[in-house]
């Protein structure tokens, strides 16, 4: 008897402890609880916030049975999305992000387009909207123009509301883009701005196109991985005959008329009657060709890299690395990429970006400053 009622006595005052700790909570104070202990990583959907009151008196009248995820495990799906592993040229590569969600700012997909938001100082941009008459600085010499054709400090902050603008008004369609195509939204949103400052005028060599200033030999890529661009075109400058030829097995010249052609028809977006001087329909189009002019580029650095090591790119080198090498080659060609990995191997180096672009040769060495810029 001595021994029951020691137990009663034991579960009275454990339900006493019980209410007494549920009246000390408010709904505010249950609503806090939710959010710094259990909130978790989701689908993107619907945020959890609150917590089922059974799941409360589980934890609290029964502690040994809890199962909280520490507050590292916690992180808000409005500031990041770790890219999925199905990703193209994670599938391309089979290579992955590392720890989980340890990626670099310059390789996130945000939840939202209104994320990539950006208000950098972009005086090239900034001299384009004057020289174009699109914005005025009156009250600076020179409206506000350098010599080189770049704003000067007084121009640049008398138009700093429009270049912010500007800037960031294709971020719907990166980021469309960037989901469509599974390319980090951030990587192609730094791309533009490094390339272009998000200028789709004519370029001042009338050699660079688009959003992504594309030259002619850079568009090799996206026919090799997707022929329907190039059949898009090829019946208007070659023969019906000629175009039942796959773009690879082409003679040299007749690749040239097909890339120069597509550039300038399809890529350059600029349009000097335009109001904006860019053809708003045109550009919007070409973000989504400079994705998969991306995705292109991955698959060659593939290639490059499973011909000369025989082994799988995520192997031998990491995601970040790999993206560094597409970079590298997009901006540089794919000559800088097999020469530089080449001379890394037979040196018995490791394949990390590190060694490769040590081994970088004469105009490739050019490049290093590109990719710097990109991935910081």
């Amino acid at each position: 008897m001595k021994h029951y009622a020691a137990q009663l006595v034991k579960m009275v005052g454990l339900l006493a402890l019980l209410i007494a700790m549920l009246i000390a909570f408010t709904p505010h104070q249950l609503t806090t609880l939710a959010s710094e202990s259990i909130s978790q990583p989701n689908d993107g959907t619907i945020p959890s916030r609150a917590i089922p009151l059974e799941f409360v008196l589980k934890t609290v009248a029964f502690p040994e049975t809890k199962d909280l995820p520490s507050a590292a495990s916690s992180q808000s799906d409005s500031v990041r999305r770790v890219p999925p592993k199905d990703s193209t040229c994670s599938t391309i590569w089979a290579s992955y992000p590392q720890g989980g969600f340890a990626i670099p700012d310059w390789l996130f997909t945000p939840a939202q387009a209104t994320d990539l938001a950006t208000d950098e100082p972009y005086l090239y941009l900034a001299g384009k909207l004057l020289q174009a008459g699109l914005v005025k600085a009156p009250n600076c010499p020179y409206n506000g123009l350098m010599p080189t054709g770049f704003a000067s400090t007084c121009g640049l902050d008398s138009v700093r509301t429009q270049v912010t603008g500007w800037q960031n008004r294709f971020d719907d369609a990166i980021y469309e883009s960037s989901i469509e195509n599974a390319v980090p939204a951030s990587l192609l949103k730094r791309i533009f701005a490094q390339e272009s400052q998000f200028w789709l005028g004519q370029s001042d060599d009338n050699q660079h196109f688009g959003i992504g200033q594309i030259t002619e030999g850079g568009i090799d890529p996206l026919f090799l991985s997707y022929p329907e661009y190039y059949q898009q075109v090829c019946t208007d400058v070659l023969s019906a005959e000629t175009c039942e030829t796959k773009y690879a097995e082409l003679p040299s010249h007749n690749k040239a008329l097909i890339r120069g052609y597509f550039v300038r028809t399809v890529i350059d977006a600029s349009c000097p009657e335009c109001s904006e001087k860019y053809d708003e329909k045109k550009a919007q189009n070409t973000i989504d060709i400079f994705a998969k002019l991306v995705i292109a580029n991955c698959e060659q650095v593939s290639r490059v890299i499973m011909d000369i090591t025989e082994q799988k790119p995520g192997t031998v080198s990491t995601y970040d690395d790999l993206w560094r090498y597409t970079l590298l080659n997009y901006n540089g060609g794919s000559g800088c990429v097999s020469g530089a990995v080449e001379a890394t191997t037979k040196a018995n180096e490791p394949v990390d970006w590190l060694h490769v672009s040590a081994r970088l040769q004469n105009h490739c060495r050019g490049a290093l400053d590109y990719v710097e810029k990109v991935s910081r």
